[in-house]
């Protein structure tokens, strides 16, 4: 063994070293006598350290220093020497912290180069906790939904306040649960028990899986814990807001099979949904989704309250008719229920009476002629009776003046009202005689009598009138019948040229077609779309009492092909013109006026085009045939149709010079015109030649060769004599010719004008001020709008296309409407459609007695029927009508300083309902873990907005607490509010429950 010398030397720190020969490094071992010690127990433990050399001799007399964490424990004393047997003894003591003391012991020597060196060796004293004193730590939700699981989180520490962990042994918690279906329960990790003992895990947790019961209530958790701490009770509410699982529905007052109240506007049905969730408990909380049949009623989301109600009422309404009620979960739609209810009639008191016509054709004009007579019986409310019968007859006939041949008649003497409450009739106009040499024969004869319609001891009479000459007809509709005061409604009113016997007057056409060689342009060539749309003209024509000529200009002579130098192929020439064809002048009289339709269109079908475009030439010849040939009682017109700009003869228009009678000379246009010597120096500009024998001229402007110049002289010459001006193509040449037809036919009615008055208006009999029962509405696109189309033998067009048009000034300048119709034509409907906000409530008359329709220079006119309405007050606010309760945040301490005897609190509540809502106040010291009722209470008075409650906190603990509300009532949802912040109370210090 080698000789080794000690020292003490100092290197900032004082150690003590061996000092000796330089040898190899000392070895060091240090334990423990004790495994575990208890924190705060005073416990020791014996810490031994043994110095050896590297053959594992003892050393002796070495210096060894002790050090430990203080917080865990001390090691006394600090610093020793080793004995003989190489070893060191110190003592360590525990303290108040649990954990692992690590202890060190470290001594000090001097090497081969005499140079300072330590060696050191450790181990591990174990700390346990000591006995567990009090919780640290309770986490969890003091209110779940029924079946559903929440974690009961909790810690504990010793009075030292360490964790109580599993570290050395695993301490145990029991947890007994107790519920209102006895089905709750915690979980021990394979299933739930109402007793499970859990252990601590290594962090100090016991974490118990609790599932509330399926029966909404409380479930009571005893919690048992190991060493002092004391046993607690936890409260966790099972709530009833799972989702719904079934819906039920009730309804008051209830009638089998369908409930029903009167509909008087006032009486409401209430409806109840019961909601439940899979268990069978209310189901709190739950949106639904509650719609009506109705189209104007808008659907609402309403919520159940605390006990799975929802409670609304339905009505009240005025006019009858079955409604269902629809009402489906929002988040599960297929569960769903749904109430039909019915609004009944009361009993009937009233009656209108109208006719459709009421202003009619007599039977000898139209023999199979009828008008709908239209008893309506309703009941105070204007709602329609089924099932009452209504007697009709005649009264007061008056033909006097006239031969009537046949009186009136009614079809049927009585009717029993149908669902829309109606009795109809039909009733049959008188005759007159049609003999001419009768001396009570006229033309303009009128006949008039009144109906009778009784139902009861109501009695209405409506007076009727027909006519054996021809007339406008006009017919009227409102929609809806039934509309809510403030609603609106859309009045529509169409005025025929159906005239009954109205026949047009005959028509003496002539036809002119330019045969220029440009007609050959195009494929199919001009010429032949021309041709065939004249043809389609021709044929709309009445064969036996219209004639039509025609009249073409172009080439004078021979022609043995058209468009020899056009290129165009002999063949095609061939087969769609008859060649060769000489023509006799410029202008040619081509067929003179005929009814026979198969001539004119053979004649049309041989035009043969060649050549200039002596359209002045063209025309003369046109007027002159008319001249020399139209009938008086004839509409004359003449059809104009040109490719090109006028050349030899000159200008239509004679705008320019007389010239020579040379008729190719004048092809400038503004140079000089061929002079008729027949015809005055007015005439010869031929719009004034016609217009001076009442001839028209349309005129169409084919193709887009024509100059800017060209196409305005047509125009000239159609606007100048009444006629008009078309651009044409061969896209729309056939609708440009049945447009002129339709044009030509005798109008059924002129200067036509319609006067809606609304000065007055009629309502329940009454008279009464216009602006009291409506107000117009323009609404763009809907009101007011107009329009007219024509349906008659030669086609159909719309001369009015369908617009809308602003009549407010028109509106507020005298309270009516006024149209300025002009011309209704045979055939043709004029329809306008406006629309009225309703301000009165009652049967109104729509058209007030001012109302008229007059044509023909006011030489005629009509009346309007009497078109009625009911109005009744605001069906759309008489829906589903749900009561809203809502606790106004904040709710806050009433009153400052310290709680000593009263916690005042207030709050704001806003129930609409008709039910009473009850608040239950509650309050926590545990931070809202745990809510103990102290007050029931009503809203207070009405006027009387602030709730105010008090907490007497005399008897109880001083402490933190937090204050609820919660309220709810039958028919709305329920609400609850809560103190934002604890509120202390009492002295905190001399509380010897632990608050934090």
């Amino acid at each position: 063994m080698s000789i080794q010398r000690f020292g003490i030397l100092l290197f900032g720190v004082l150690f003590l070293f061996c000092v000796g020969t330089a040898a190899a490094e000392p070895q060091m071992h240090l334990q423990t006598g004790t495994a575990w010690l208890v924190a705060g127990s005073d416990g020791t433990s014996t810490v031994t350290s043994t110095v050896t050399d590297s053959d594992g001799a003892p050393l002796a007399g070495q210096s060894v220093a002790f050090s430990c964490d203080p917080a865990l424990g001390t090691v006394s004393p600090s610093t020793l020497t080793t004995g003989t047997d190489g070893t060191a003894t110190a003592t360590f003591r525990a303290g108040t912290r649990s954990g692992t003391a690590t202890i060190t012991a470290t001594s000090g020597y001097l090497d081969e180069n005499d140079v300072p060196q330590t060696v050191s060796s450790s181990c591990d004293q174990m700390i346990d906790h000591a006995t567990p004193y009090r919780l640290a730590a309770l986490e969890y939700e003091s209110e779940i939904t029924v079946g559903s699981t929440t974690a009961i989180v909790l810690a504990m520490e010793d009075r030292y306040g360490n964790r109580v962990d599993a570290r050395k042994v695993a301490e145990t918690v029991r947890f007994q649960v107790g519920s209102p279906g006895g089905r709750a329960g915690t979980s021990d990790g394979s299933d739930y028990a109402d007793d499970v003992v859990l252990p601590v895990d290594g962090n100090g947790d016991v974490t118990a899986d609790f599932r509330a019961d399926q029966t909404a209530g409380e479930n009571i958790v005893y919690v048992s814990f190991p060493g002092t701490i004391p046993a607690a009770t936890l409260t966790i509410y099972g709530l009833g807001n799972a989702a719904a699982a079934s819906m039920t529905s009730s309804v008051a007052p209830y009638a089998d099979p369908v409930p029903w109240v009167p509909a008087d506007g006032a009486s409401r049905f209430t409806i109840t949904y019961t909601l439940k969730d899979a268990y069978g408990n209310p189901a709190g909380g739950r949106a639904i989704h509650v719609e009506t049949s109705l189209s104007d009623e808008d659907p609402k989301v309403l919520t159940s309250n605390s006990d799975g109600i929802v409670m609304f009422t339905y009505g009240p309404k005025e006019s009858t008719g079955t409604v269902t009620i629809t009402a489906s979960l929002k988040d599960d739609p297929s569960v769903t229920c749904s109430q039909t209810v019915e609004f009944t009639n009361t009993a009937p008191v009233n009656m209108l009476l109208s006719a459709n016509p009421q202003s009619m054709p007599s039977r000898d004009v139209k023999d199979d002629m009828t008008a709908e007579i239209r008893a309506k019986v309703m009941d105070e409310k204007g709602n329609r009776v089924m099932g009452e019968t209504v007697t009709f007859s005649l009264s007061s006939i008056n033909t006097a003046g006239y031969t009537a041949t046949t009186p009136p008649e009614l079809v049927e003497a009585s009717a029993t009202t149908d669902g829309d409450g109606y009795a109809v009739v039909h009733f049959r106009p008188g005759a007159f005689t049609r003999d001419p040499s009768d001396p009570a024969y006229s033309n303009t004869a009128t006949g008039t009598c009144e109906v009778v319609a009784v139902w009861g001891d109501v009695s209405r009479t409506l007076p009727l009138t027909w006519k054996n000459y021809p007339y406008l007809s006009v017919s009227t509709a409102v929609d809806p019948e039934t509309v809510e005061v403030n609603g609106t409604v859309n009045v529509t009113l169409a005025l025929k040229g159906d005239g009954w016997a109205l026949q047009p007057d005959p028509i003496d056409v002539v036809l002119v077609v330019d045969r220029s060689g440009s007609m050959l342009y195009d494929n199919p060539d001009r010429m032949h779309s021309v041709r065939e749309a004249a043809k389609q003209f021709v044929g709309s024509m009445s064969s036996d009492r219209d004639r039509v000529a025609v009249v073409s200009f172009g080439r004078n002579g021979y022609i043995s092909r058209p468009g020899s130098s056009s290129g165009i192929s002999t063949s095609y020439i061939n087969n769609n013109y008859v060649c060769p064809v000489t023509y006799s002048d410029y202008a040619t009289v081509d067929s003179d006026l005929s009814s026979d339709a198969a001539a004119v269109d053979t004649t049309l079908d041989s035009l043969v085009p060649d050549h200039g475009t002596p359209m002045r030439h063209g025309l003369y010849k046109s007027v002159s045939e008319l001249v020399s040939d139209g009938r008086d009682d004839a509409v004359k017109a003449i059809v104009l149709l040109s490719d090109g700009d006028y050349n030899w003869y000159g200008d239509p228009l004679a705008r320019g010079y007389q010239g020579s009678s040379t008729p190719t000379y004048y092809n400038d246009p503004d140079s000089r015109y061929y002079y008729y010597s027949g015809l005055s120096h007015a005439e010869q500009n031929m719009a004034t030649y016609a217009l001076d024998h009442d001839i028209k001229i349309y005129s169409i402007g084919y193709a887009d060769s024509i100059s800017s110049g060209g196409r305005s002289t047509l125009r000239t010459l159609a606007e100048t004599t009444g006629g008009k001006y078309y651009d044409g193509d061969a896209a729309n040449i056939n609708e440009v010719y049945s447009q002129i037809a339709g044009d030509l036919k005798t109008e059924a009615g002129v200067d036509t004008m319609m006067d809606l008055s609304f000065e007055n208006v009629e309502v329940n009999g009454v008279s009464v001020p216009g602006d009291d029962v409506f107000a117009y509405q323009y609404i763009p696109g809907v009101s007011t709008n107009i329009a007219s189309w024509i349906d008659n033998e030669t086609g159909h067009y719309d001369p009015v296309p369908l617009h809308t048009e602003d009549q407010t000034a028109d509106w507020e300048d005298d309270q009516s409407l006024h149209f300025a119709i002009g011309t209704v034509r045979l055939g043709q409907t004029w329809t306008t459609s406006y629309t009225l906000t309703v301000l009165k409530d009652g049967n109104i008359n729509v058209f007030g007695p001012g109302s008229t329709i007059s044509f023909n220079g006011g030489a005629e006119s009509l009346t309007l029927p009497d078109t009625f309405l009911t109005a009744v007050p605001d069906l759309n606010s008489t829906g589903i009508m749900n009561a809203t309760l809502d606790l106004v945040e904040p709710l806050q301490r009433v009153g400052s300083g310290p709680v000593t005897d009263f916690l005042k609190v207030g709050w704001q509540l806003n129930y609409t309902g008709n039910y009473t809502a009850t608040q239950w106040l509650s309050y926590s010291t545990d931070r809202g873990k745990t809510w103990t009722p102290f007050l029931t209470m009503t809203p207070r008075p009405a006027g009387e907005r602030d709730e105010v409650a008090s907490l007497d906190i005399r008897s109880l603990a001083a402490g933190r607490y937090l204050v609820r509300v919660d309220a709810t009532a039958p028919d709305t949802r329920s609400d609850r509010i809560q103190l934002i912040d604890e509120i202390t109370v009492g002295d905190l210090q001399s509380n010897k429950i632990r608050l934090e």
